[in-house]
């Protein structure tokens, strides 16, 4: 089972990547390599 802290971080991380690739799909390049980076190490 998943703790809240980590179910919390998931969401945080879900909602920036997806306000990222909303507002700037291209432009935050950097923001999306880090996300996908948290999230690999995460699992």
């Amino acid at each position: 089972m998943l703790g809240l802290g980590e179910i919390l971080l998931a969401v945080i991380l879900l909602v920036v990547y997806l306000l990222a690739g909303l507002l700037a799909p291209s432009a935050q390049p950097g923001l999306r390599s880090l996300i996908c980076s948290v999230l690999r190490c995460g699992v």
